[in-house]
């Protein structure tokens, strides 16, 4: 047995013992009509009761390989690794060297590896000086923040001085310490009578923390999560903390993301600011193939889309970060998996391709991505006739004048011609988009669906076709117009064949 359940073991016969010999215990429970065999078998079942718990093993869920890719996986590889480790080696010097409040402002777009670069860091810096972590988005908000950073500075002191520790809460149960102050100052709790300064009870902790440990490095991470009044709030929390000398304060923020109007305020909190590298489009790529690889897909076409160029431009450059690839991949993966489940050929309905296409534009252009994904026709028409209009219609561009000429030089219109140039690929496979568009969408392969291999065999023997055609009962009307959809769009990308075929087109305008 573990030392637990030892432990629990021993703590059921010290209270059966107390229930069972206990004269007064004893005296009282008989009042309420508990014999003595009653009292020893609902001790017993208690304790029955409590080891069958701790023996219960906790179910071990079957993980599938190839289910989704993990954040951890950002800098996998030697250049980015190099790279972070040299940054977070720096970092590590400076904490180490500086014998006064110092903060840090890690700067860093979305997805560019803030929180995992602070995991690094982390786990470097803990070695040798004492480590607070605070996701604050997490913690919800300032009162919240203030509280997690009052208890952990508590934990220091009672982790080095326990004896000095007790002092300071007796003091504190006569004397507000410098948080319960300090959320005075930003408002959450009303002003008493008699509190000391905001100074004095910061110098009574600075005393206690000094005799604990020589240096504290606080993370604050996802700050840039949090709404406009609660970034100020952390920054001006920041602020209050400066005057305690062995603390440094390290904070992880993308720029772009921060809800706040006066940005010189945020720089001047910082003594020293710090930007993330950028991942090489190399190590990108890199990354993109051979995840792809790992969830099941290795056409050659695939890879060399992510090296299709229009106007010096590839898909790469719209991709800046291992995140937005991580997305890419669960996009790819779980609709995959879905139409696996459904059907072991769905790659005679959709192409793999298209899949990749749709989860790539969901992730480097939602707005556009939306656009097509809810209007079949507009996806059908710009696949079958590149216009700029429709091109316009999509990026909702009001330019007036020289439209096209503004709308070719957008990054979107590059990054979607580059799309297009490889969807128009799928020709080669006769595999209408209208179809392709709605297995994405439902992940389901329906009876009025057909494959190319479907729409020849119909061509030479219709009444194959025809056959079909009835057969499709359930929702009868809408079942059979989607049917006759994809003939006609087998018709199109077929044309040549079809128009040979004068028997077939005949039998089909007679269709009913």
């Amino acid at each position: 047995m573990s030392i637990k359940k030892n432990l629990m073991f021993l703590f059921f016969i010290i209270i059966f013992i107390l229930f069972y010999i206990n004269p007064d215990i004893k005296k009282l429970l008989k009042q309420f009509y508990f014999s003595d065999l009653r009292i020893f078998l609902i001790v017993i079942i208690l304790f029955v009761l409590f080891v069958i718990a701790l023996n219960t093993s906790k179910k071990v869920i079957q993980k599938d390989k190839n289910i989704a890719v993990y954040d951890d996986n950002y800098f996998f590889y030697n250049n980015e690794t190099i790279k972070n480790n040299i940054l977070v080696k720096n970092i590590e010097d400076i904490v180490t060297s500086v014998d006064k409040f110092f903060s840090i402002g890690i700067f860093g777009k979305w997805g560019l590896g803030k929180s995992s670069f602070f995991k690094n860091l982390e786990g470097n810096l803990e070695k040798k000086v004492d480590v607070i972590y605070l996701n604050v988005w997490e913690l919800e908000s300032t009162e919240n923040i203030i509280n997690e950073i009052k208890k952990e500075l508590d934990d220091v002191i009672f982790k080095y001085t326990p004896l000095k520790w007790i002092f300071y809460h007796i003091e504190n149960l006569f004397v507000k310490d410098y948080f319960d102050i300090l959320q005075n100052k930003l408002n959450f709790r009303l002003n008493i009578v008699l509190e000391p300064t905001l100074k004095e009870s910061q110098k009574r902790l600075s005393i206690y923390l000094n005799e604990a440990t020589d240096k504290i490095v606080i993370l604050i991470d996802e700050i840039d999560r949090l709404e406009k009044d609660e970034v100020l709030n952390v920054l001006k929390l920041i602020r209050y903390i400066t005057p305690f000398d062995n603390i440094v304060i390290i904070t992880a923020l993308d720029l772009d993301k921060i809800k706040i109007d006066d940005k010189e305020f945020l720089y001047k909190i910082f003594n020293l600011k710090i930007e993330l590298p950028l991942h090489s489009k190399n190590d990108l790529y890199y990354f993109f193939e051979k995840e792809l690889k790992y969830i099941g897909v290795s056409d050659d076409d695939i890879f060399k889309l992510l090296k299709t160029e229009y106007r010096d431009y590839t898909i790469m450059d719209f991709i800046g970060t291992f995140r937005e690839i991580k997305n890419i991949l669960n996009d790819i993966n779980i609709v995959m998996k879905l139409l696996n489940k459904v059907n072991k050929n769905f790659t005679d309905y959709i192409d793999n391709k298209f899949i990749i296409v749709m989860s790539i534009l969901k992730n480097i252009n939602f707005e556009v991505y939306i656009k097509l994904y809810e209007n079949e026709n507009l996806l059908v028409d710009i696949f079958n006739k590149f216009e700029t209009e429709l091109i316009e219609k999509m990026f909702d561009n009001k330019e007036e004048s020289d439209s096209e000429k503004v709308i070719k030089e957008t990054p979107e219109f590059i990054m979607f011609k580059i799309l297009y140039e490889f969807l128009k690929s799928f020709q080669l496979r006769k595999i209408p988009i209208r179809q392709q568009l709605y297995v994405y969408k439902y992940k389901y392969i329906y009876d009025f669906l057909i494959t190319n291999e479907d729409f020849l065999q119909y061509m030479n023997e219709f009444d194959s076709l025809r056959k079909k055609f009835d057969l499709l009962k359930y929702n009868e009307k809408k079942y059979k117009t989607e049917f006759l959809k994809n003939i006609i769009d087998y018709i199109y990308l077929n044309k040549e064949v079809v128009l040979k075929n004068k028997e077939f087109l005949n039998n089909f305008l007679k269709l009913k």
